[in-house]
């Protein structure tokens, strides 16, 4: 006879008294709720979840990348 994940937990909170069973009931509306708040993934193809992604930054960032890491484009490669 195998018990199943809520037989599990109904046993575990038959041995515990009232305050604990109140912040159990605390944790338990907040993973509802956090669950129902949090946004669905994208669905698709990699490409659309790429699409999803913002990256912040200066808009010439790809152009002035080395002045923006502290060297001149003229020292060569960044060979780290």
């Amino acid at each position: 006879m195998a018990i199943d994940t809520r037989e599990l937990i109904q046993l575990e909170m038959s041995r515990m008294n009232d305050e604990q069973l109140d912040e159990l009931y605390a944790v338990a509306r907040q993973l509802v709720n956090t669950q129902h708040q949090s946004p669905k993934t994208p669905t698709g193809s990699i490409f659309t979840a790429l699409k999803h992604i913002r990256i912040q930054g200066p808009a010439d960032l790809s152009t002035t990348y080395e002045r923006y890491m502290g060297r001149d484009a003229d020292d060569g490669p960044d060979l780290c």
